[in-house]
């Protein structure tokens, strides 16, 4: 089935966008307003109960269009913006530097398997509200989650309550070990993941005690307590996380 657009062509309407598009030559400061979630916000309520899927309201510079959405940054950080499977944006009516503003739900789950704000938005909830003032989008380019998959092994002894955990890279790209990271948390009880601030954050380089580019054959060992979920990240200097494998114990 084919995919529509979020973002119908100026003037049509197809899509019943919020708003009006209109040539929108003017600039903005594109900061959330009082009515808004930041994204630094976003990332605390993964650790409140209830919904697993709040609805909230943010405003964000496009910087990057990652496979199947885009990735905004406000002030205080960087979010995945994502559409359900019968949409898409219409990235031709899209540059980096527009300012966006959206009602979204936010992916508890996801956003703790990322550690970055997973947002999922309406096609009639999104709003292009001018260019931002100074983006500086530039240092966005180039920069992609890179093209690599990884091997994940368990080992434990009859009786133990802990498992020796192998993440391997099993081919693709070379990865730089600062930009990889081990997310886990304690073990899993009433709730599925763990709160972020119980979640504990080891980095590859110091698991396998060197530096340099990750490759194909290396990998590294934690040892986990049964029940534990865990997360294979990657992450660049410029706060854009990917997951590149998840797993649970």
């Amino acid at each position: 089935m084919k995919r529509r657009s979020i973002l119908a062509s100026i003037g049509t309407g197809a899509v019943g966008l919020a708003g009006c598009l209109g040539v929108l030559d003017g600039s903005t400061d594109c900061e959330p307003t009082e009515d808004e979630t930041t994204f630094e916000d976003a990332m605390t309520l993964v650790d409140e109960p209830g919904m697993t899927a709040p609805r909230i309201s943010v405003r964000g510079t496009i910087v990057a269009f990652p496979a199947r959405g885009l990735l905004l940054e406000d002030p205080t950080g960087v979010a995945r913006i994502t559409t359900g499977l019968q949409y898409e944006f219409d990235t031709d009516r899209l540059d980096p530097g527009d300012c966006v503003s959206a009602d979204v739900t936010l992916d508890k789950r996801s956003t703790w398997d990322n550690q970055l704000p997973i947002l999922s938005v309406r096609r009639d909830h999104f709003e292009r509200e001018g260019t931002t003032e100074n983006a500086d989008v530039d240092r966005f380019t180039g920069v992609s989650p890179p093209d690599a998959s990884f091997e994940v092994d368990f080992d434990s002894e009859i009786g133990s309550s802990t498992t020796t955990v192998t993440l391997t890279h099993d081919g693709g790209e070379a990865v730089e070990s600062s930009a990889l990271f081990v997310c886990h948390g304690p073990e899993r009880a009433e709730v599925r993941r763990p709160t972020l601030e119980e979640t504990t954050i080891d980095s590859w380089e110091d698991l396998a005690g060197s530096t340099g580019d990750v490759t194909s054959g290396d990998s590294v060992t934690v040892e986990l307590t049964d029940g534990t979920n865990g997360s294979l990240l990657w992450q660049s200097e410029i706060g854009w996380n990917r997951q590149l494998r998840g797993f649970a114990v």
